[in-house]
């Protein structure tokens, strides 16, 4: 019975192997999620600010073009970035000095989260200590003179005087 389940499992797996991969249609708007509108904007393609904008027009007929010439996503990634650079692209690519956009988030996170452990261990091995007094040396002069001031100023109040 195990060798029949086996054999129908390895047949199923064939089969799925086999069969071709559907082929997801791509839209226009789908594909121009990828790509950012050159007129100055800083928006997505789709997303263009501008009601009568040329260079999105431009670009979405351009995408239509390829699309119906059955070019891929990469392709006409490729063929955009040749034309307007790489700031057509809406996401950097995740390679050179790119990288940084990528990574530089999590590198930020995690030292603020190792500055954080390490700055709340040493408020907790100070714990609830008091602060010693600051030892300040007053000249003998001065404090005499401060401690007439102050008798002074207790022998008037007990007068009841300002």
């Amino acid at each position: 019975m195990s060798r029949v389940i086996r054999a129908l499992a390895i047949a199923l797996l064939a089969l799925a192997l086999a069969a071709p991969l559907a082929v997801q249609a791509q839209t226009v708007e789908d594909v121009g999620q990828n790509f950012m509108c050159q007129c100055g904007c800083n928006s997505q393609l789709p997303n263009c600010i501008h009601g009568a904008c040329d260079v999105r027009d431009k670009m979405n007929a351009a995408i239509a073009t390829m699309l119906s010439q059955g070019k891929s996503v990469a392709q006409i990634s490729a063929s955009f970035v040749a034309q307007y650079g790489e700031q057509v692209l809406a996401v950097p690519p995740k390679k050179g000095f790119n990288l940084t956009a990528w990574i530089a988030p999590f590198v930020g996170i995690a030292a603020g989260g190792v500055g954080l452990f390490f700055l709340l261990r040493a408020w907790v091995k100070r714990g609830n200590r008091p602060m010693a007094p600051a030892e300040v040396e007053v000249k003998p002069a001065v404090k005499d003179r401060y401690r007439e001031r102050l008798e002074k100023e207790l022998n008037d109040f007990g007068k009841g005087q300002p």
